[in-house]
């Protein structure tokens, strides 16, 4: 888009914006409600994949926030090389694993390494500290053990792994139980991290949480096409009242809905797939199809950039034929899809730090409609 085109689009927003804002106090009510549904679901879903591996039994109701860290020591370790996680743990794992009992560490090598993974637990706070001393005690180089000593002083707990049969018991400095885990085999040489809160702001019953879901997404989602075709009116200068909007989004209730619900389906679905295989997966093979999965996501996103405005232009054609008029219209137009990209991510910035009222949803509209009006006129029929 070029300079005359953002002049358009601000004064646009300065000679609309009582009803900019109250559309976008509308638009609130039900983006709270899903919100909160969200808020209980998405940590649902996030558990349930960490359970694949790693499935917490029973968590000491003294710590609110906690880090899990667990490493899956490679096949055929050298133990001069990573000698500090031998020393450090063998002895723990021979006695019970607090971390009085590793204070004396042993300096010769077993026959059969016996250890396949060591475990930690941050207090939240500190893990943001030290996180970077983490990754580099898995290093290996000359410094690992330094690193190493220092996670040891500041973790909750730490406990070798010998097996994966029986549950694993992470107690603190003074043998209290903190947490107990059942693991299952990983992927060696990997490392996993887990987030644990035993405490909620808000405790929902997740049935109750879907419900707000549901019915805050069927609100949102009904609303949009009408409050594109809105701020669409606007854009061509077309001055209509304030009743209009929800003619509007009568009009475009079905359209809205079902485009609605397949954009949330495909971009839930890739970062599904981008969580699963970095962490829960987490081998080589597994983090190369994360990377095709976020360039997935970001390529969908600059073609869900057009649907809306286009579905209101030719408010006739049917779903698919919204849907392939916006991947043209994405890569005829790369440049402005990618600029329009940056702007909408600066636009949802900062409609988050003003509580959505600036610019909110019906300014990120507006600022779409505005460039679909830059790239029609190039084309006969959009």
């Amino acid at each position: 888009m070029d300079r005359i085109a953002f002049l358009k689009f601000f004064e646009l927003m300065k000679n609309n914006i009582g009803k900019f804002i109250v559309i976008n106090l509308l638009f609130f009510v039900p983006l709270i409600i899903a919100v909160v549904g969200a808020s209980r679901i998405i940590p649902l879903a996030v558990n349930f994949f960490d359970s694949l591996d790693v499935s917490v039994v029973e968590v000491s109701r003294d710590y609110d926030r906690l880090v899990l860290v667990i490493y899956y020591l490679p096949a055929g370790v050298d133990e001069d090389k990573h000698g500090f996680f031998f020393k450090l743990f063998r002895k723990a794992g021979e006695k019970g694993g607090s971390l009085s009992d590793s204070e004396n560490v042993i300096e010769e090598k077993a026959s059969e390494r016996e250890i396949k993974g060591v475990a930690y637990l941050f207090d939240r706070r500190v893990f943001n500290r030290v996180r970077k001393h983490l990754f580099m005690s898995f290093s290996g180089d000359p410094l690992s053990n330094a690193h190493a000593k220092l996670l040891k002083k500041v973790a909750i707990s730490f406990k070798s792994i010998n097996s994966f049969d029986k549950p694993v018991e992470m107690r603190d400095r003074n043998g209290n139980l903190v947490m107990r885990l059942m693991l299952e085999p990983a992927g060696e040489g990997v490392a996993q991290i887990f987030f644990y809160k035993s405490r909620r702001f808000i405790n929902i019953p997740v049935y109750f949480s879907i419900v707000l879901f549901t019915v805050g997404f069927l609100l949102l989602a009904i609303s949009i096409g009408g409050i594109t075709e809105f701020t669409q009116r606007l854009v061509f200068h077309e001055n209509r009242r304030f009743s209009y909007l929800f003619e509007a989004m009568r009009r475009h209730l079905i359209h809205s809905l079902v485009i609605s619900l397949f954009m949330t389906l495909v971009l839930t679905a890739i970062i599904t797939n981008i969580y699963f295989y970095m962490f829960v997966m987490g081998n080589g093979t597994s983090v190369f199809v994360a990377a095709i999965n976020v360039w997935l996501f970001f390529f969908m996103v600059l073609i869900f950039i057009w649907v809306f405005p286009i579905s209101v232009i030719n408010p006739e054609d049917s779903i698919v034929n919204i849907f392939k008029k916006a991947i043209y219209l994405c890569f005829d137009n790369f440049n402005t899809s990618l600029d329009m990209f940056l702007i909408l991510i600066l636009q949802v910035v900062v409609s988050v730090l003003t509580l959505g009222i600036v610019p909110g949803i019906s300014g990120i509209m507006a600022f779409l409609n505005s460039g679909i009006k830059e790239v029609s006129s190039r084309y006969v029929d959009v």
